[in-house]
């Protein structure tokens, strides 16, 4: 039986232009609203590294994080499985780089996500598991419970903050962020 679509290895078959309708009533926003206490399923983990030129990989690391792909338990968010297998991204700070990043946010807060994440997986923060391949692979299917905000997408203006940093502005458009990360058990 044929789909009348082409396959990957051949060409698509389009002898004339296609015409769409208007798609500017068409929503793009899967954006949950917040709700606590949400059981998650890890699906896929893995590291990104940010370098201090984007395009250049041989750069120093300034930043590294762990990326976690967790879908929405079968309870989903409402215990009647709303949601249920949506999945949703996290990325939690592992390493960074001292020197280019000071302040008291990175020194003291910008792994607290992380900390609160191994503590609900049962890890001591204190002495944190070494992140491999094999510990990447041995995070799915793990459990654990946490909260969904909902935050403001934010670009930058291209000036400086009164701080001399650069400032940002709200985008208008909103993402999903992962918080407050329990063990499963709770």
């Amino acid at each position: 039986m044929s789909t009348g679509y082409a396959r990957e290895d051949e060409e698509p078959d389009i002898n004339s232009p296609i015409v769409m309708d208007s798609v500017a009533d068409q929503e793009t926003s899967d954006v949950i609203d917040p709700v606590s206490k949400v059981p998650f399923v890890i699906k896929k983990a893995s590291i990104r590294k940010q370098h201090l030129d984007p395009n250049d990989k041989s750069s120093s690391v300034e930043v590294t994080r762990l990326v976690i792909d967790a879908a929405i338990g079968a309870d989903g968010v409402d215990t009647e499985g709303k949601y249920a297998n949506k999945h949703l991204f996290t990325e939690l700070i592992l390493t960074f780089n001292k020197e280019t990043h000071t302040g008291d946010w990175w020194l003291k807060r910008s792994r607290g996500p992380t900390k609160q994440f191994l503590q609900a997986l049962g890890f001591d923060p204190a002495t944190p598991p070494t992140i491999d391949a094999d510990f990447l692979s041995e995070l799915g299917g793990r459990e654990f419970i946490a909260d969904i905000r909902k935050r403001p997408m934010q670009e930058k203006t291209g000036e400086l903050n009164d701080k001399g940093k650069p400032a940002y502005r709200d985008t208008g458009d909103f993402k999903n962020e992962l918080t407050n990360f329990r063990a499963a058990t709770e």
